[in-house]
């Protein structure tokens, strides 16, 4: 997809909302999205080679004007914030239209941005509160009650991938909304527990928690899934054996 601007998202600049006022199944974090490399400051080019401008030093040029630094960013942030946005939406269109709103927001609201924060954290910040804002109605973003549980895939289905570590994340957002968005802002992501908490609006202390609760919910689910295929397994195994018995006892008679 292609983030674009129109003539009238940039009329009006700093005028509309969307600034600042953002174990064990885990241990094999998925590939970081394109686009997080330079959330770090970027190291001297011992070669002399010229070194890629910071998200931070491409913000402050785009807040003087610069058009090309704002498409920059854009460039490196529109697959990791249509990514995330399409875990809580779950359709590709919605997904890519707030995709488009976030940046236009972020362009508009870049007087805000104060550069010695993370360029990174503010911009997720904005594509959560657009996404709360989409779905507020359908209470998308709120905690379920503890005894609701996602329904739309079977947890044991999903563990039956060749590849497990798609299956676990495929299981997180089986979760309350915000354990499942704590961990995907943590690990998916690679933010650190502040920035973590910067996005989510929240302190340090309730993302830690949340960490650790839906870990430990994840630890159990997978533990029982796993249990019952193993159970389905020794199920199938022994109705061959029976077959296999039948099968030798009417060719004895």
């Amino acid at each position: 997809m292609n983030v674009s601007l129109t003539p009238e998202d940039l009329v009006g600049q700093g005028t509309a909302d969307g600034g600042l006022a953002p174990f064990a199944v885990l241990s094999a974090r998925p590939e970081p999205a394109t686009g997080r490399a330079d959330f770090a400051p970027s190291q001297p080019d011992t070669a002399g080679e010229p070194t890629e401008p910071t998200a931070e030093r491409l913000a402050e040029c785009a807040k003087a004007g610069s058009l090309d630094s704002f498409e920059q960013l854009v460039a490196r942030y529109e697959s990791p914030i249509f990514n995330f946005l399409r875990q809580f939406t779950g359709n590709h269109h919605d997904a890519e239209d707030l995709t488009q709103e976030t940046f236009v927001k972020a362009y508009r609201s870049l007087h805000r941005y104060d550069s010695s924060f993370a360029f990174a954290a503010w911009l997720f910040t904005i594509a959560r509160r657009t996404g709360a804002s989409h779905f507020r109605s359908a209470r998308r973003f709120s905690e379920l009650p503890a005894t609701e549980e996602s329904t739309e895939e079977s947890p044991a289905t999903a563990l039956e991938c060749k590849d497990e570590q798609t299956s676990i994340w495929k299981l997180v957002w089986t979760l309350k909304p915000k354990q499942a968005e704590a961990l995907w802002l943590r690990y998916a992501e690679g933010f650190s527990v502040a920035e973590t908490a910067r996005i989510m609006r929240t302190n340090q202390i309730h993302v830690k928690v949340l960490l650790h609760r839906a870990r430990t919910r994840l630890s159990r689910i997978i533990t029982t899934r796993r249990q019952v295929l193993r159970a389905r397994t020794g199920l199938r195994g022994q109705e061959t054996g029976n077959r296999q018995g039948l099968e030798k006892q009417k060719a004895f008679l």
